[in-house]
């Protein structure tokens, strides 16, 4: 029961968001970035609710909100952007297309 209670915790505290926000631009992965190995070790996938920052800790949930339709999606930061990258988060391509911003490239958030 207590290994269970503890799983449990565990599970929910990896999908709490720490409070930290941030407004900035979000883009998504192109496709060569397809089976690559992310900053986690986890083998990246266009097809996975999965993000790339350096402002979220690694392993955590992140809701992200396109500000301008209000569609919102859970996202895993797994991967790292280059240090001088200013936006503030990468997608996988279905975060992308479920926020519709795939023709734009970029979207506030």
């Amino acid at each position: 029961m207590y290994r269970m209670l503890a799983f449990l915790f565990f599970c929910f505290s990896n999908l709490m968001v720490s409070g930290q926000s941030g407004i900035g631009m979000a883009s998504y992965y192109g496709s060569k970035f397809e089976g690559r190995k992310t900053a986690t070790g986890a083998v990246f996938s266009n097809k996975k609710m999965t993000a790339a920052s350096n402002h979220y800790k690694l392993g955590q949930w992140v809701k992200v909100t396109n500000v301008h339709n209000g569609k919102t999606v859970m996202v895993e930061v797994n991967d790292r952007m280059k240090k001088n990258n200013k936006r503030l988060i990468d997608l996988s391509q279905e975060a992308a297309k479920r926020l519709c911003f795939m023709d734009a490239g970029l979207c506030k958030v």
